[in-house]
């Protein structure tokens, strides 16, 4: 079952013309027999290292969003609400994740629940006539609204509506059930779905080869066998003491505790910086992702005088191809560390963070959290161990047919739909060309 459709997988042949018309005959009582019995099927299953990771933070701020991954749509049409609701609950059906729990037993085992249905509500919020302003309040305290890891769902859908032509659609995931590739494929299947809802063309969607669950056991195995010993080594050496603090001139003094509360700052580089950047990654035959960590390093070195310089970056986390089409929390944040000295020319800067980059790569399977035990660093509740400022480049082009671009430009959609991301949105869209962020808040 995916919402109100019945899939089905046998040899060829094997569905008689008969027991089609029979199933569209009793569609709706073998549905709901279905979903009654895979309901009460649970399956129990560890969590990854770095979901005991995420689990962990959890408990320390419960009511904290800032682990929530978030797409915010703004839809400038009328919406079939029956076909939205079954899409929402297809994805749901489709992704283990998005129908999982977490739980810590009587043992003090925690482990993940899995249950075979869950149903997934569509949340509708009537803002008719409301001003811009409260629209974006609605949104942003929607965004920010708990999640409950051991009761669930930690997956929702809200359609805030100011008119039949004027909504936001927010589709929000706890960050242990998802990450940013995730989210595209949530957005993804979810146009699709709605596409297939509404009669409008729509491609087919496979069902997807592994589960989460088969990521875990995978991870479980390759950190057990020789691979994952020298991954282990490999960090040991490089995050080896002693490790210099990078203090960066703060604008307020360092809390007690990590709060949680941040700014943003937005820009946009000319377009011929962005040719001038391309040119000298070129040049030097790497990225521009090296050239930018690299400039970004030389900015730290000024501000903190501190040569050692570690910033944590994301990586993909689906080194083994099987898993890019699961939906689940696979990105690991590995560190980039570096020594930058005030004397280098930017060309041998550009050299050692080339080398940094690669290694770091190499070994990028290997899970923060184990990396962070095994450096010994000394937890304090006011910082993040092993680095405190984070760099990430991010292509947006996996979104390209789901949303339109940052410029607020709009793309047509199944029967005149239309949906648009922008500056103005009530939310900023989740995932910009450049992410730099620092945990001095």
């Amino acid at each position: 079952i995916e919402g109100s459709r019945l899939r089905f997988r046998a040899p060829a042949g094997a569905l008689l013309p008969t027991h089609r018309e029979q199933l569209r005959a009793l569609r709706a009582d073998v549905i709901a027999a279905l979903r009654a019995r895979a309901s009460a099927a649970l399956s129990v299953s560890p969590l990854s290292q770095n979901q005991r990771a995420l689990w962990f933070i959890h408990q320390e701020a419960p009511r904290s969003s800032a682990y929530h991954v978030a797409f915010a749509a703004r839809i400038s049409t009328p919406i079939d609400i029956v076909a939205l609701r079954d899409a929402v609950q297809a994805v749901a059906d489709r992704h283990q994740m998005l129908r999982t729990t977490y739980v810590l037993t009587d043992d003090a085992q925690l482990q993940m629940e899995t249950r075979g249905a869950v149903p997934i509500p569509l949340v509708q919020l009537d803002l008719i006539g409301a001003s811009e302003a409260t629209l974006r309040d609605a949104v942003d305290a929607e965004c920010a609204r708990p999640f409950d890891l051991e009761v669930g769902p930690v997956f929702r859908c809200t359609l805030l509506s100011r008119s039949d032509t004027d909504h936001v659609l927010l589709v929000c995931v706890h960050h242990i059930a998802s990450d940013g590739w995730s989210l595209m494929i949530i957005a993804d299947e979810l146009y699709a779905l709605y596409a297939e809802g509404v009669g409008a063309a729509s491609r087919p969607l496979s069902r997807p080869a592994r589960t989460y669950t088969d990521f875990v056991d995978w991870q479980s195995r390759m950190l057990d066998s020789a691979a994952g010993e020298q991954l282990a080594a490999a960090w040991k050496t490089t995050l080896a003491p002693p490790r210099a603090e990078l203090e960066v001139p703060p604008d307020r003094p360092r809390p007690a505790r990590k709060s949680y509360r941040g700014g943003s700052e937005q820009f946009s580089l000319p377009a011929e910086r962005v040719a001038l950047l391309r040119t000298v990654a070129r040049e030097n035959s790497t990225t521009i992702f090296v050239v930018l960590l690299a400039a970004y390093k030389a900015l730290l070195l000024r501000l903190s005088g501190t040569e050692d310089i570690i910033v944590g970056t994301p990586t993909f986390g689906r080194s083994q191809a099987e898993f890019t089409q699961t939906v689940g929390h696979f990105v690991n944040p590995v560190p980039m560390r570096t020594t930058v000295t005030a004397g280098l020319s930017f060309r041998e800067l550009l050299q050692r963070v080339s080398h940094t980059v690669r290694a770091a790569l190499t070994a990028q399977d290997y899970p923060l959290l184990l990396m962070v035990q095994h450096a010994q660093v000394a937890r304090e509740p006011s910082r993040s161990p092993l680095f405190e400022t984070f760099f990430g480049l991010v292509a947006f082009d996996r979104a390209r047919d789901v949303v339109a671009s940052a410029d607020g430009a709009a793309i047509a959609l199944p029967r005149g739909l239309r949906i648009r991301t922008a500056a103005a949105a009530p939310v900023p869209p989740p995932l910009m060309p450049l992410i730099i962020s620092t945990a001095l808040a």
